[in-house]
C-alpha cells in the first residue's frame, strides 16, 4: 500500500514537473 502511495506520488510530481516544463519553453517561444 504504501509503495502504490509513493508510485502515485511519484508520478504526480513528474507531471507537474512535465507540465510546467513546457508552459516556461513556450511563454519564452512566444516571446
Amino acid at each position: 500500500m504504501q509503495i502504490k502511495i509513493l508510485i502515485t506520488h511519484y508520478c504526480l510530481t513528474t507531471a507537474y514537473i512535465i507540465i510546467l516544463a513546457i508552459c516556461f519553453y513556450t511563454f519564452i517561444y512566444i516571446v
